[in-house]
């Protein structure tokens, strides 16, 4: 008898798992790819530097969940990506996306420092804007994307744009020709009577103000436009001024002179407003302003710089016998990019990341985008110990060395090690003619968990594997031996 309720209850189960594989595949099949989300563009080239770090909110709508809550992502290789690998979630059939980001995540004008549960952030814009760091800190970027789902990411068509969120005031300051540069470059503005706080929903893109104070923005002195003495700029909080509200103050010889409008004004996001103003002998101000879109056009023109394409020599493209390494990853048109360099370590064999007995459980060496702040840390960690307590990395930094090149070549962060696979694999523009690299065998990263104790490092196997579809982010015990590859980056703007 007890043989026969054995069968009965054992037939049930077995059918139960028949039929889960029979209604699910895709859901499995799904769950093995990581939630990735993009393609990105962006309005104007120059966005790309700031979207190293981007937060993100993403919004099940079919199963009212948050799927990412404020997560720090960051750009890589045209799609958006969990800084921390052990934050990528993975894609189910039955979901349904509504994606909102922003850039850059720890923006000094985000007021929240954790998660909220809510797509509702505070706002509030730095009245000192005269360091160039303030006036950077000040800037929003924003992108969202409505009914994201895993068909249409994979066919490419849920791409997720970032533009300027607020809004940018530049003054410029000239004389009549009589007036010296010295007279007018003592002359300084103020940005008055302008709100600075505000709620922003992501989910909507409404940006209201929180309160009726109001501040005066001191700007941020910046590169001299044309016919001009004197060019500054500051970010305000796109809003309606009223009619007679005084927006400028200028000061000059310890007088004080005001810009009132005329009429009531909107500052709009992501335009930029040119106060042009002419300084007279004889005390008179003339405003002339106008209004363009938001475009960061103060670099100089590059196009005698080499512009490099994923399998060239560096630091000259076709030349062998001076290469350092091979190209294996562009941005901003070829001017920027990243080197592998051309050998392997000098044992030509495999080594630890670190030593037994290192010590480095808590060192937060867990940059997935950019090694060379990984090593950095390390190597101000380790003193006069790195080679013997962080071979792996120390070995990446000694090669830099041997060519002439100190502190720029670097053990890659996970994101990095994934780029140079990538195209490896996909073997663009013929880079395995310049480079190679083991096949059937794991690299080294320099990035570590984050959490919960540090005590593991990431790497991936260099095979034929589709990262965006099937790469599994994998730690390890830093113990063990695997292969490592210096690169290092370049900027040729």
């Amino acid at each position: 008898m007890k043989k026969f309720v054995f069968i009965l209850l054992l037939i049930p189960l077995l059918f139960a798992c028949e039929k889960e594989e029979i209604l699910y595949p895709k859901d499995k099949e799904m769950e093995t790819t990581p939630l990735l989300l993009g393609p990105v563009t962006y309005s104007n080239p120059e966005i790309s530097e700031m979207l190293s770090s981007i937060g993100l909110y993403a919004y099940d709508v079919n199963a009212s969940d948050i799927v990412y809550d404020h997560t720090e992502f960051t750009y890589l290789n045209e799609l958006l990506r969990p800084a921390n690998p052990n934050d990528i979630e993975y894609w189910k059939f039955t979901e349904t996306l509504d994606v909102y980001a922003y850039a850059p995540y720890n923006s000094l004008v985000i007021q929240q420092t954790t998660n909220f549960n809510t797509a509702v952030l505070d706002i509030s814009i730095l009245a000192e804007q005269s360091s160039g760091t303030n006036y950077k800190n000040c800037d929003l970027l924003y992108g969202s994307q409505a009914g994201v789902t895993y068909a249409n990411w994979n066919g490419g068509s849920k791409n997720i744009t970032f533009s300027h969120r607020l809004s940018k005031i530049d003054v410029n300051l000239k004389g009549d020709g009589i007036l010296s540069n010295t007279e007018i470059n003592n002359v300084s503005v103020k940005i008055v009577n302008t709100y600075t706080n505000a709620n922003w929903d992501l989910k909507t893109d409404v940006l209201a103000v929180s309160n009726n104070t109001t501040k005066d923005i001191t700007p941020n002195l910046t590169t001299t436009k044309s016919g001009f003495v004197k060019s500054m700029q500051a970010i305000i909080l796109p809003q309606t001024m009223t009619a007679s509200t005084a927006i400028l103050k200028i000061t000059r010889n310890s007088q004080d002179y005001f810009y009132k409008l005329e009429d009531n004004f909107t500052f709009e996001e992501g335009k930029a407003y040119a106060f042009d103003i002419t300084l007279t002998s004889d005390n008179e101000i003339i405003f002339n302003v106008s209004e363009t879109a938001w475009v960061n056009n103060n670099r100089a023109d590059t196009n005698e710089k080499i512009k490099y394409k994923v399998g060239d020599y560096f630091p000259i493209p076709d030349d062998r016998s001076s290469a350092v390494g091979v190209v294996f990853q562009v941005a901003n048109g070829g001017t920027t990019g990243k080197v592998v360099s051309l050998d392997h370590n000098y044992w030509s064999t495999k080594v630890r990341w670190w030593e037994p007995g290192s010590d480095a459980w808590g060192e937060a060496f867990d940059n997935s985008t950019n090694g060379l702040v990984n090593q950095n840390a390390a190597k101000s960690w380790a003193g006069n110990k790195f080679k013997e307590k962080l071979p792996a990395m120390w070995w990446c930094y000694k090669y830099g060395e041997d060519i002439g090149e100190p502190d720029i070549w670097y053990l890659p962060a996970i994101y990095e090690l994934e780029t140079l696979r990538n195209n490896y694999y996909n073997n663009v523009n013929n880079i395995k003619n310049r480079v190679s690299m083991y096949t059937d065998d794991y690299y080294y990263s320099s990035t570590k968990e984050k959490y919960p104790l540090r005590t593991k490092v990431f790497y991936l196997k260099f095979d034929n594997v589709n990262a965006v579809e099937s790469v599994t982010y994998i730690a390890i015990d830093r113990t063990d031996y695997y292969y490592i590859r210096a690169i290092r980056s370049f900027d040729n703007r």
